[in-house]
């Protein structure tokens, strides 16, 4: 598969180099953070939540858990994990399972977490199960815009 339509053109309306490469099948981030022999921490698991009857994705190193009751109180609200039934249709150029971490490009307000605020290189989802995008993170950020940054994580997984 190639790089979803919609994070392609993300990354080029915003001219952020951008890199591809394959890694062997897996069906988490955090799986193929191990694949792509990336630290987790830098690997992108994009999160779809509902608030209010609308929807929110929160941006998560791979290595960590969302933190709901966190995310309740930065938005002053409760907030749930999607029914993937629900969203998925949005990401129609994504290989089911995949949710882009470039949440602004497909209307999504989103969260970030600060872990991932401060790293110097991410990597994410291409739109499959088998391809990781990486950018620099500082143009990453510029790219997505004002989104909302803070503590949104539990503890690593393993």
């Amino acid at each position: 598969m190639t790089t979803a339509s919609g994070i392609a053109k993300f990354l080029r309306e915003h001219r952020i180099p951008y890199e591809v490469f394959w890694h062997k099948y897996a069906d988490t981030s955090l799986r193929a953070a191990h694949e792509a022999g990336l630290p987790a921490r830098q690997v992108v698991k994009a999160v779809v939540l509902v608030s209010d009857g609308r929807p929110l994705m929160v941006l998560v190193p791979a290595n960590k858990m969302v933190d709901l009751l966190a995310i309740d109180d930065y938005i002053g609200g409760k907030a749930a994990l999607a029914d993937p039934a629900q969203f998925e249709p949005l990401f129609g150029d994504c290989e089911p399972g995949c949710v882009p971490a470039t949440g602004p490009a497909y209307g999504f307000a989103t969260l970030l977490d600060e872990d991932l605020a401060r790293a110097e290189d991410l990597y994410f989802s291409a739109g499959d199960k088998e391809e990781m995008i990486h950018v620099k993170g500082k143009l990453f950020r510029q790219a997505i815009g004002p989104v909302h940054i803070g503590e949104f994580t539990q503890s690593p997984l393993h």
